[in-house]
């Protein structure tokens, strides 16, 4: 069995009105796994990735990190985090400056540094925005600008909030051939573009009310009518037809 990149354990958050948003969660991303993180908005999705990502601090529980724990305020390269509003995290004058504040921010040499900017503007294909402020660029210009600042710092664990939230499908698929690509890191991804982790995902959890409520194989899970819409999710359309399929031969 390959080694855990994330282990989450007796993991508890709530905010200050009070109301728990994780409680007790169980989690474990090993390495090269491609997780879906699917369920009804409040779930605590993103609140799982701010925890992870030692932004927020737990209640109570136990988050490690490539087996160490994940102090809050501590920075850690092994974890690249896309946020869903990826103005959140653009903030250099230029483009190669934000693809250049993370490997810095290891201790890079500069050649290094330069190295990694050129190789994951070239990987994203953002190579022509480099010298372009972040905030004049489109939608899916910037969710790809996020994309490269997080493959320059080589993490072996990439968590993604909605990436492919308002992208047209031009930028949809780079996305998916880009996300596909990569064998040399896992990813925990956070979408309700549900056709997005059937094409990615090996496994998903249906994160509600708090905790896990199902973790298994993608189409299993998301074929799963009653369990889909018992939290406000609907199957998705791929599966659907494969369903409908299925009946009609059963007669």
């Amino acid at each position: 069995m390959t080694s855990a990149v994330l282990e989450v354990k007796d993991l508890s958050f709530c905010y200050e009105e009070g109301r728990p948003i994780l409680q007790d969660l169980h989690l474990t991303i090993r390495e090269g796994e491609r997780v879906g993180l699917i369920g009804p908005n409040g779930a605590g999705k993103t609140t799982l990735f701010l925890l992870a990502g030692g932004i927020l601090k737990a209640v109570s529980g136990q988050i490690r990190l490539c087996n160490q724990p994940v102090v809050p305020g501590i920075f850690r390269p092994e974890l690249g985090m896309v946020f869903q509003n990826v103005n959140d995290q653009l903030f250099c004058p230029s483009v190669r400056e934000d693809l250049a504040f993370g490997p810095t921010n290891m201790g890079l040499s500069p050649q290094e540094v330069e190295r990694r900017v050129r190789s994951a503007s070239i990987e994203t294909g953002v190579e022509k925005l480099l010298e372009r402020p972040p905030h004049q660029l489109s939608g899916g210009e910037k969710r790809m600008v996020a994309m490269a600042g997080i493959l320059a710092m080589g993490s072996r664990l990439l968590l993604l909030d909605e990436p492919s939230a308002n992208l047209d499908m031009r930028y949809r698929r780079r996305l998916i051939n880009l996300l596909q690509k990569r064998q040399d890191c896992s990813m925990l991804i956070a979408s309700h573009d549900l056709e997005v982790l059937l094409e990615l995902c090996d496994r998903v959890i249906l994160l509600a009310e708090g905790t896990i409520q199902a973790d298994g194989l993608p189409k299993k899970i998301m074929a799963h009518t009653d369990l889909m819409h018992q939290y406000g999710l609907e199957v998705p359309h791929s599966l659907r037809r494969s369903l409908r399929k299925f009946y009609i031969r059963r007669g």
